[in-house]
């Protein structure tokens, strides 16, 4: 979520997300790929000073039983520290060339931005 702007963009993760305890008050959220490409894909979280957690009360429970409080996205919590994506994309298929068509189909493994493809970079 970036917060602070007028036109505040944000993602809800998806449910099969996996929460894993590291101690009795911290957890570690592991994403999965698809929210992971998504947050990419919307430049959610690319720079710190835009990158905002909020959160609903039905979200988690402390060991009684008892809802966290909820926390609006007009209240949301800044990241602390944030790490950028520094990993290359990786072509994953040559899905298929077509002469009709004119056109062929490439699949990475992490979102492309398509306004950045040089098709002269492409050799066949």
């Amino acid at each position: 979520q970036q917060s602070g702007t007028s036109s505040n963009i944000s993602y809800q993760l998806n449910q099969s997300t996996v929460a894993v305890r590291t101690a009795g008050t911290t957890f570690v959220v592991s994403l999965l790929k698809s929210d992971v490409d998504e947050l990419k894909h919307l430049n959610i979280c690319v720079a710190q000073a835009t990158c905002f957690l909020s959160f609903t009360s039905s979200t988690i429970e402390d060991m009684s039983g008892i809802a966290v409080i909820a926390l609006s996205e007009t209240l949301a919590r800044p990241v602390t520290a944030l790490t950028l994506d520094t990993t290359s994309p990786v072509l994953l298929s040559f899905d298929f060339f077509n002469y009709n068509t004119q056109s062929l189909q490439l699949s990475f493994s992490e979102p492309i931005d398509p306004l950045t493809m040089n098709a002269s970079g492409l050799e066949l």
